[in-house]
């Protein structure tokens, strides 16, 4: 049996996808910034966008589980 789920449960998941590659992204980045001897490079990454990656993932958190809602009600 396969199970069809919403729209917004599908796009949900794609969001938190791509929430997942810009870690791994930002993570590879500061890996490099510290093999290359620049770590205040990412220091100063980290300040400006460490907020927003932690609000976006607030955000994600709070759609997946209004998703999640959705998809056990529509049963």
């Amino acid at each position: 049996m396969i199970v069809r789920h919403s729209s917004f449960f599908r796009f949900t998941c794609h969001l938190l996808k791509y929430f997942g590659y810009t870690l791994l992204g930002v993570a590879i980045a500061f890996i490099l910034f510290g093999t290359f001897g620049i770590g205040h490079i990412g220091a100063l990454i980290l300040s400006l966008v460490g907020p927003w990656l932690i609000r976006s993932a607030i955000v994600l958190v709070c759609l997946l589980g209004v998703a999640i809602l959705i998809e056990s009600f529509k049963n």
